[in-house]
């Protein structure tokens, strides 16, 4: 599978749209506050039920019910953080953090 720079340069397009709007990109939001992936998994938030992983493999998470009170599929493999949801999530994370609840801890 190969995925030109159109697909990039559209899903970029996207991003910037829906950042402008006040949606947080998943990656983004990770990066921005010292979080990686695995937390969401721990916390149940996505998961990945695939039985083995391919080269194709291109987007592998999946947002579980609980996680979709703070994320949203998008088009583009994208994942957002609902805007109203943003703190809610941070404060859930901080928590869990600080409980100890997180094996990726620092």
């Amino acid at each position: 599978m190969s995925l030109g720079p159109e697909f990039f340069d559209t899903r970029d397009a996207m991003i910037r749209k829906r950042e402008a709007e006040g949606d947080i990109e998943l990656e983004h939001y990770l990066e921005d506050r010292g979080v990686v992936v695995d937390d969401l998994y721990e916390l149940s938030l996505l998961r990945d039920d695939r039985d083995f992983i391919t080269t194709a493999d291109y987007f592998v998470h999946e947002i579980t019910p609980e996680g979709r009170h703070f994320l949203k599929s998008a088009a583009y493999q994208l994942i957002f953080v609902k805007r109203h949801r943003v703190a809610d999530l941070t404060a859930l994370l901080s928590s869990a953090k600080a409980n100890g609840d997180l094996t990726n801890q620092d």
